[in-house]
């Protein structure tokens, strides 16, 4: 989940010994994610580093990242993993941003998935506590493949 599913398709994507792995609200674009997220971290360090090196925009805040950003799951997520993937995508996420989970699904050749209609915590709590939740058929899709 969250950063956990950013690291986790990089370890998909280089580990062909995973059979299954389900990404809840990850995304791909590092570079974006930092210079746009709404996470508290990412946010403090952005306005202190845009202040520091005289950054106006978070665009060029954007492509600054990028030179210090050397490994990216859009680098490495191929279609072929598509069989091996569930995720779950929030429609409204802030933190991880949608459009980054977007990309990372298509780029992983759009395996099946959840929606979840909100934020990330939002999506995050959906996920694991409802008992008919997306995490749910996610399980269950995987264990139909690592049957198989």
């Amino acid at each position: 989940s969250s950063f956990g599913a950013v690291v986790g398709s990089l370890v998909v994507a280089k580990d062909p010994k995973i059979k299954a792995a389900v990404l809840t609200v990850g995304g791909g674009d590092i570079p974006f994610i930092i210079a746009r997220s709404k996470i508290g971290l990412f946010k403090n360090a952005r306005v202190k580093q845009m202040e520091f090196h005289g950054i106006e925009s978070v665009d060029e805040y954007e492509d600054f990242i990028s030179q210090y950003v050397q490994t990216d799951p859009l680098d490495y997520a191929k279609p072929t993993d598509r069989d091996r993937l569930y995720m779950i995508l929030a429609k409204k996420d802030k933190s991880v941003p949608s459009a980054t989970q977007y990309r990372l699904h298509e780029k992983f050749g759009s395996p099946e998935r959840s929606r979840i209609n909100g934020d990330h915590v939002f999506s995050l709590l959906f996920t694991s506590w409802l008992p008919l939740s997306p995490s749910r058929r996610a399980l269950n899709s995987l264990v139909e493949k690592l049957d198989d």
